[in-house]
């Protein structure tokens, strides 16, 4: 780490500002939840809204979940890993 220090630095910088990213995603995640919710609370019929969430969801996770598009970070030692 001490020839390095400034890449390390950085590198752990960025993964903090991802892991924040990702907390502040989530929170919005959950506030769009409880908006959707009470959209359903005030609709008479909530059922063609809950079957075109599902449809839009499938498609969603679709794309997330596709082989293309996942991405991994691995912390450690080149070492460690061959």
């Amino acid at each position: 780490m001490g020839a390095k220090g400034m890449q390390y630095a950085k590198t752990y910088s960025s993964a903090g500002l991802k892991a924040c990213a990702a907390g502040y995603e989530a929170l919005s995640t959950d506030v769009f939840f409880c908006e959707f919710a009470g959209h359903m609370g005030k609709a008479e019929d909530s059922t063609p809204m809950v079957a075109d969430a599902i449809s839009k969801m499938t498609e969603i996770a679709k794309f997330v979940f596709h082989p293309d598009n996942m991405q991994i970070a691995v912390h450690g030692n080149k070492d460690q890993f061959p």
